[in-house]
């Protein structure tokens, strides 16, 4: 069980380190130039989606500062939502090092079908990244009752963020159409 740990570490040191290499190389399916020009200030019929509005200002005007954005919080997210399902089916955490491993086997998991060259500003990510995280407050608050009673407000937050999202988008594509 030991080497299984240590390879399940090591895996995820390599998954980063390629995720992160790769993250300025080749340009993605995305067309981040497009999300690019988009976070410029732009006539607000210029785009049939806004996802990119959400975050003008909080990030750089460059594609690797896009990427590296979608990466960390798709990593954060993904890291929560592991940590909330192992905390609801476990009483408490036997040792520290089951964070890391916890840690990477979400590194892993996230990334094991596509690489990470084409991570633009778009709807898909916002839902997935909103998607994780209500659902991790939820089994938090779920697991500690009255204690964390704010979680449930969150997760109710997050999910309306995500209802509101697809609705935008599909208004978007009825527009195009």
């Amino acid at each position: 069980m030991k080497t299984l740990n240590i390879s399940i570490v090591f895996s995820a040191i390599i998954v980063f380190i390629v995720s992160s290499w790769t993250l300025n190389k080749g340009f993605g399916v995305g067309d981040e130039a497009y999300f690019l020009q988009l976070l410029q200030y732009q006539p607000s019929n210029f785009s049939i989606i806004s996802a990119h509005k959400f975050f003008q200002g909080w990030i750089g005007g460059n594609i690797l500062s896009v990427r590296w954005f979608v990466f960390a919080t798709s990593i954060c997210s993904a890291y929560l939502f592991s940590l909330s399902v192992f905390y609801f089916f476990q009483n408490v955490f036997p040792n520290r090092k089951q964070n890391v491993i916890i840690a990477s086997l979400s590194i892993i998991a996230l990334y094991i079908f596509y690489m990470p060259i084409g991570l633009g500003i778009d709807y898909n990510s916002i839902n997935r990244i909103l998607t994780l995280c209500s659902i991790a407050c939820m089994l938090i608050a779920m697991k500690k009752g009255n204690k964390f009673w704010y979680l449930y407000i969150i997760s109710g937050i997050l999910i309306s963020l995500l209802f509101f999202i697809q609705f935008v988008n599909l208004l978007r594509l009825y527009q195009t159409f």
